[in-house]
């Protein structure tokens, strides 16, 4: 008998957890007319695409630094040996 009241109060603690999931709320997204926005060209605008300038390679060589030393250092040092 003990068996039958265990599996009973199990059943019912299971349909009680389960419960907790079964949803009782929808949620529904609603349409609305939004303008989405455009990028307007600027008068001001330059005709001509932005340029690199030529020594930027040689700036970031310079600013790296590894153990201590300098792309253009390193390079150096490996010509030399």
């Amino acid at each position: 008998m003990a068996s039958k009241n265990a599996w009973i109060i199990w059943l019912v603690g299971v349909l009680l957890v389960a419960t907790v999931f079964i949803p009782t709320h929808t949620v529904t997204a609603e349409e609305d007319d939004i303008e989405e926005p455009t990028v307007k060209e600027s008068a001001t605008k330059a005709k001509v695409g932005s340029k690199t300038d030529d020594e930027v390679v040689q700036r970031e060589e310079e600013a790296i630094q590894l153990d201590g030393l300098s792309v253009s250092e390193i390079k150096k040092t490996s010509r030399e040996c």
